[in-house]
């Protein structure tokens, strides 16, 4: 991996996001995994801040992978305004099954937060998965293949880095 030329999204398109209609089993399974990718986010985000201050170039890592789950976010919310779903940011952040809260007390621990983040990453390729062999909606059913090659190039680069920091 290169030091300073770092891409966290594949360099293939997104699927165009359109007017859909999506039964009321593929909205829940929709919401579930938006609400997975916002607290992915904010993992991603407050990882990057503790890490910062003494392991910058993983700091840069980890906020490369958040920007690519905002990305992920921002299509997957879209969609479901598109399918004429609604739902609140706060009543999403409180749904999350996967939030984990990493420590602000002590020494950051590369390794540790490395582990947190390729375990995220599997658990979002798995949930990814299991929609994708649920959906019937093929508009849903592209974004999410493309989103779980982005994951799974996550997996790859935190495996990756591991190797330096633990």
């Amino acid at each position: 991996m290169a030091e300073y030329n770092l891409n966290c999204s594949l360099p293939f398109e997104y699927p165009q996001i359109v007017e859909t209609e999506l039964n009321r089993y593929d909205k829940q399974m929709l919401y579930n995994l938006l609400a997975n990718k916002l607290c992915s986010v904010n993992e991603y985000i407050t990882q990057s801040v503790i890490l910062a201050p003494e392991y910058p170039h993983l700091a840069d890592i980890i906020d490369c992978i958040a920007v690519s789950e905002s990305k992920h976010f921002k299509l997957l919310g879209k969609l479901l305004l598109l399918s004429g779903a609604r739902w609140d940011v706060h009543t999403l952040a409180g749904s999350c099954r996967r939030l984990r809260r990493t420590s602000f007390t002590g020494e950051p621990d590369p390794g540790v937060i490395i582990n947190e983040s390729v375990e995220r990453e599997r658990a979002l390729v798995s949930d990814t998965k299991l929609v994708l062999s649920q959906v019937y909606n093929s508009v849903m059913s592209e974004l999410l293949k493309r989103i779980l090659l982005d994951d799974e190039h996550h997996i790859g680069i935190l495996s990756e880095i591991s190797l330096r920091y633990i």
